[in-house]
Formats: structure tokens, sequence, C-alpha cells
């Protein structure tokens, strides 16, 4: 998480749409999902997409929300389609409040 941290930060310095893809996650990490909630990392996140490949996902990444909930807008997605299309409305929103 740290490292794609700094990779967002190579990249831009602006808050961007991030959408993560979890395939090969059988669990949430507790130091990593309050990194996830942080200053640091929300100060640079306008918004998350998680893809959720089935129930575990989906139930891990409700759990993670419920708990740790996050200073920007998190929603759960099985078609990436659907989560790019909320990711580019949110970013559509913020630049129009700009």
């Amino acid at each position: 998480m740290r490292e794609a941290h700094r990779q967002h930060q190579a990249i831009s310095t602006d808050k961007l749409p991030i959408i993560i893809s979890g395939d090969r996650v059988a669990r949430l990490d507790y130091d990593a999902q309050r990194l996830a909630s942080s200053p640091e990392i929300a100060a640079h996140t306008l918004a998350t997409a998680i893809m959720a490949r089935n129930f575990l996902h989906h139930h891990l990444i409700q759990v993670f929300t419920l708990y740790h909930r996050p200073p920007y807008p998190v929603r759960v997605f099985s078609d990436r389609q659907r989560a790019l299309e909320w990711l580019q409305k949110i970013s559509a929103e913020t630049k129009a409040i700009s």
C-alpha cells in the first residue's frame, strides 16, 4: 500500500480516483486498513472503487469501510466498467464544483 501511494505521489499531488483490484487478497492487513483511512492517503484520494470478485472480498471490504470509515467515497463493484463509470462521475462532479 505504501509503495502504491509513493507511485501515486510521483505521478501527481492532486487527488485522484483509485481503482483497486484484489484478485489474490484473502485478508486485509490491519495496518493497511489504517493507512488507507489516514490523512496521508486521504490527501491524495478523490474516491476509491474496489473490485470484489466473490463474497469473501465483498465482506472484507464492508468490514474495512465499517470500522475504518475512509474520509473519501468508497464503493464495491463486481463489474470493472461500472467502477470506472462511477469514478468518472465523481471526478466530473468534483471538477464542476472547483
